[in-house]
């Protein structure tokens, strides 16, 4: 069995169990040694806490149990995400979030890269410090009025020339030209970094387009291979994992991801050892258990219903 932690700050104790009440339906399930949560869709919905998940982290916090939150969320640094997060009630702070952005700064610093193309809304260019940030949307962060419209037409302007070229969720926002950039940047050498490549998200209006579908153009287009920063990149639940400083010896499937994707929160926790619930919630479409075949450790209708 696959272990983890380095840290010596939680040792392993006796078994603790969901309830001692035998007509709980998971009552002979020991209790996870810590959760990561994903946030919209699983926490949040629609620009509110889903019912009872406040209540939910602050017992976690309140009984010593590790908690992470994993967001693929690029449209806003993790400063804002942290800001709504208690604007909802949640006891977060700072340094137990984990973004995809930050994930695929991290990857381009370990690839040491020093230029940078970003695709990502420019009020998250924020988490790209460091950086020498050249086209894409750092065009709009510089321009008086941060117009899309600013960009360089193919075939006509600068030619960027990045070490890699950073790909989130422009919505709206995305145009032929942002794309043309990063398809010839890439043709020139540089790397592709993909926040995530999640199909959609859930929104107010329903279902609505993710980075993915931008992501595989330009992977096709290019005829390069992506790299993936943020979930289902194990890399990803790693780091958050390693930064709670479990004790060595905790097996990795006592870890639990809680999250609305079954490809990117469910099946990508498991594929890095981890446990995966499904909440009925977010993103969340019957057919696909079926569908595709992956089997969560548990269902539940809401986060609501963890402990």
């Amino acid at each position: 069995m696959r272990e983890c932690g380095t840290g010596p700050y939680r040792r392993p104790g006796p078994r603790r169990y969901h309830s001692l009440n035998p007509t709980f339906p998971y009552s002979h399930i020991p209790l996870p040694s810590a959760y990561l949560f994903d946030l919209d869709g699983t926490l949040y919905q629609n620009n509110a806490a889903i019912p009872g998940a406040v209540d939910l982290i602050r017992r976690l916090k309140a009984q010593g149990t590790p908690c992470r939150f994993l967001t693929n969320t690029t449209s806003k640094p993790r400063s804002s995400i942290v800001t709504r997060l208690r604007g909802y009630g949640f006891p977060v702070e700072n340094h137990e979030v984990f973004t995809a952005l930050l994930a695929g700064a991290e990857l381009a610093r370990s690839l040491e890269c020093r230029t940078l193309m970003p695709l990502v809304r420019s009020e998250a260019l924020e988490d790209l410090k460091g950086f020498e940030l050249l086209g894409g949307t750092a065009v709009w962060s510089r321009s008086p009025v941060g117009d899309p419209s600013l960009g360089t037409g193919a075939g006509s302007g600068p030619i960027y020339n990045p070490d890699a070229v950073v790909v989130g969720d422009l919505a709206e926002d995305w145009s032929f030209d942002l794309l043309q950039q990063g398809f010839t940047a890439l043709r020139a050498g540089a790397r592709l970094i993909a926040l995530s490549r999640d199909r959609y998200w859930m929104t107010g209006r329903g279902l609505t387009i993710d980075a993915g579908p931008f992501v595989a153009a330009l992977e096709y287009a290019a005829e390069v291979t992506s790299m993936v920063a943020g979930k289902p990149s194990a890399a990803f639940f790693d780091g958050a994992v390693e930064s709670l400083h479990l004790a060595a010896g905790i097996p990795r499937d006592e870890i639990v991801m809680v999250g609305d994707d079954l490809r990117g929160d469910i099946e990508g926790a498991q594929a890095a050892g981890y446990t995966g619930y499904l909440v009925r919630t977010g993103k969340y479409q019957e057919g696909q258990l079926a569908d595709l075949g992956i089997a969560p450790g548990r269902i539940l209708e809401s986060v609501a219903e963890l402990l």
